[in-house]
């Protein structure tokens, strides 16, 4: 199946409780044991394959053909291999971070706080801050004038003709992607560290953490403190080196897949953006397309966060591990409203990161943002 052929400009004829209907209520049915135990296994994965990747470096360092082509092939192959599968297994946490911050990991939200609370933390999210500031993500949903997490920059009629063949050169555009990634994906998860730009990564306004979520910005700033001394303590137990290979790549890695997984969950040519004068509806939520991101691994590893990201919109709190099954039942009912995506996953990123610049529509008709 490829692209969804839609116009999603027109108001879909579906209320959210008619889908809500299709669905069968135990999949609403959120277990707190089943949901600690995927973070367990989640937890054991991920500290043997740190522990198990340390002692076979050391060994290798330490064998008399250290200095040899094949020891140096041998480590590349062994660091790139935890790498790949250490990120994912941080972005799996984190994703179960990010259940929390719904209330879809427990029917108790104090234990939702606390796990979600120690994950993000040890992850480099600041937990607080960054659940209210994805919850006006939710809220505003494709709406273009409030959220920014399209690949692209609005256009901008003040752009030269010079400007815009600099914009298409392959090294503008390389430099450009390197520093969305590499820069842009960290900072969506660190940018919150103290509070007062919490909602950057998705929103422009930075006034969220006011009132009565002060206490909680300062708590998950205490959290980010308590996190850089840990990685001290770690610094001086097991030297720099160790702490940047064992930890801070496969977190950057992790802040990779989040923000790639996000643009393309909310950014395809095929959707359009509302403007801030539109109210949210079901159209807006039903604006979400399902991936089948890193196939298995995605699946695994992610806990179906991409291939079931429509079904998360449309109803946060149903549990990850019924998100399956829920979507099979809503895409029955929705037809052509709902929108799936085979393609490739780097060639999705690419053909969004270079098509999807979003300019308005002057018209009162339709009131949207189309991608050109």
């Amino acid at each position: 199946m490829g692209e969804a052929k839609v116009d999603g400009t027109q108001p879909t004829e579906w209320t959210l409780r008619q889908i809500k209907e299709v669905i069968k209520p135990e999949l609403f049915e959120r277990s707190t044991a089943k949901a600690l135990t995927y973070l367990a296994r989640d937890v054991a994965l991920s500290s043997t394959l740190a522990y198990a990747t340390y002692v076979v470096d050391g060994r290798i360092v330490a064998s008399p053909f250290s200095q040899t082509e094949l020891a140096t092939v041998s480590r590349v192959i062994v660091w790139g291999t935890y790498w790949w599968f250490q990120s994912l297994l941080f972005t799996g946490m984190w994703i179960l971070g990010h259940e929390c911050a719904h209330g879809a990991f427990s029917p108790s939200s104090k234990i939702c706080d606390v796990v979600g609370f120690t994950i993000h933390t040890l992850l480099g999210t600041p937990y607080y801050n960054w659940k209210h500031s994805h919850a006006a993500h939710h809220q505003n949903h494709a709406n273009a004038e409030r959220l920014i997490e399209n690949p692209a920059a609005h256009g901008d009629p003040e752009h030269s003709d010079i400007w815009e063949v600099i914009e298409d050169s392959p090294a503008y555009l390389l430099v450009t992607f390197a520093a969305q990634q590499l820069i842009d994906a960290c900072g969506y998860l660190e940018s919150t560290a103290l509070g007062h730009a919490a909602a950057k990564p998705f929103i422009t306004p930075s006034s969220l953490f006011r009132g009565k979520h002060a206490a909680e910005t300062l708590l998950s700033d205490a959290g980010f403190l308590a996190l850089a001394q840990v990685l001290l303590a770690a610094r001086s137990a097991l030297g720099t080196e160790a702490v940047l290979r064992l930890y801070v790549v496969p977190w950057a890695l992790l802040s990779h897949w989040i923000f790639m997984t996000v643009l393309l969950q909310h950014n395809d040519p095929s959707m359009p953006r509302r403007r801030a004068d539109r109210k949210p509806s079901a159209r807006g939520v039903l604006s979400t397309m399902d991936r089948p991101f890193l196939g298995w691994q995605g699946k695994f590893f992610l806990h179906n966060i991409a291939h079931c990201h429509l079904v998360h919109h449309l109803f946060p709190k149903l549990p990850f591990y019924n998100a399956l099954e829920a979507t099979e039942q809503v895409k029955v009912l929705l037809g052509d409203d709902y929108k799936y995506a085979d393609t490739p996953v780097l060639e999705a990123f690419w053909i969004n990161f270079r098509r999807c610049d979003y300019e308005p529509v002057e018209t009162t008709k339709s009131n949207v943002i189309r991608a050109i």
